[in-house]
């Protein structure tokens, strides 16, 4: 073997080498790049100082009616859903 053929042995070897690590190049850098970019937790500042409620003047109102116990459940029925 001659020097020639020995580099271009060599120079085709090394490109093959690299053409089957060149996936896994790629792959561990998008699992650093996915792992890196996870944004931060922050403490206690997303969370709101009051929670549920009713909007202004929406809700149940003072006082319940007494015999709201005594006023039957509702029925769905069917109806169309166009008339047209």
């Amino acid at each position: 073997m001659t020097g020639e053929q020995r580099v271009r042995s060599v120079v085709a070897d090394r490109s093959a080498f690299n053409a089957h690590r060149w996936p896994l190049v790629v792959l561990l850098a998008a699992a650093l790049a996915a792992c890196g970019g996870a944004p931060k937790r922050g403490g206690s500042a997303g969370t709101p100082t009051q929670g549920g409620g009713y909007y202004l003047d929406d809700g149940p109102g003072a006082s319940a009616p007494a015999n709201l116990d005594a006023i039957p459940d509702a029925v769905p029925k069917a109806e169309p859903l166009y008339r047209g």
